[in-house]
């Protein structure tokens, strides 16, 4: 067998199989890679969570089927504006652009593209962002659970996004609008970009994202069809 018919089975039989697949995540690792003061740290997080329990508690009182109602709420936007807050005085704070992104998704949707192309832009910016800065230098280098839960909830979310933009690019209007790195891209690419994101989620520990990258493998469905076309014909034969 040769080395890239043996690629292709690790990914399709492994939705975290990638050239950086081993994930060390080292409770002795600092909690943020770039905020060193405990001080501080646990000030950012209490802000987020004070952020995070207004939208809760926002949440509970809007009907399940209410999304479209989601953006009349003055609670919600008081939530992203405080996470934009956190995000001005601390730049480099991962957490803070993430929570932001899923703040915005929560008012708009997963079909942001659809509800609001700025918004859009900067959920986007803020998840490379966050990507960005809770990536280690090295692949094979450890990372806090904290840095972990980050990456894993920036790439879950990117990926849900990517994903839904794929399915709904024939319909969508002013597709130049879309951030620049998913300009140009057709649906099936867009599929493979998201579930290039899922199964980083899933490496990172959210399991959500590690069934989504199976469900989503380009390999796994081209297997499937291979199958299924081999039972056709063994069926009509």
């Amino acid at each position: 067998m040769s080395v890239r018919d043996t690629s292709v089975l690790n990914r399709l039989f492994d939705a975290e199989a990638s050239p950086n697949a081993s994930t060390i995540i080292d409770p002795g690792m600092p909690e943020d890679p770039h905020i060193q003061n405990g001080d501080v740290l646990a000030r950012l997080r209490g802000q987020e969570a004070a952020s995070i329990r207004l939208i809760e508690t926002t949440l509970s009182r809007i009907p399940h089927d209410g999304l479209v109602l989601r953006s009349k709420y003055p609670e919600i936007d008081e939530a992203i504006a405080a996470l934009t807050s956190v995000i001005a005085t601390y730049p480099d704070y991962a957490s803070g652009y993430v929570n932001r992104a899923q703040a915005l998704r929560i008012k708009y949707g997963d079909h942001i593209f659809s509800s609001s192309l700025p918004s859009s832009n900067t959920m986007f910016a803020d998840l490379n962002r966050s990507i960005d800065l809770a990536t280690p230098q090295f692949p094979e280098s450890p990372v806090s659970p904290s840095q972990a839960r980050v990456l894993a909830n920036a790439h879950a979310l990117r990926g849900t996004l990517i994903h839904t933009l794929s399915k709904d690019l024939p319909a969508l209007q002013d597709k130049q609008q879309l951030p620049a790195f998913l300009c140009g891209r057709t649906a099936e690419n867009l599929e493979e970009l998201g579930s290039r994101d899922f199964a980083l989620g899933g490496k990172y520990g959210n399991e959500i994202a590690k069934a989504m990258a199976i469900q989503t493998n380009t390999y796994a469905k081209m297997c499937g069809k291979i199958v299924q076309e081999a039972m056709r014909k063994e069926y009509k034969s």
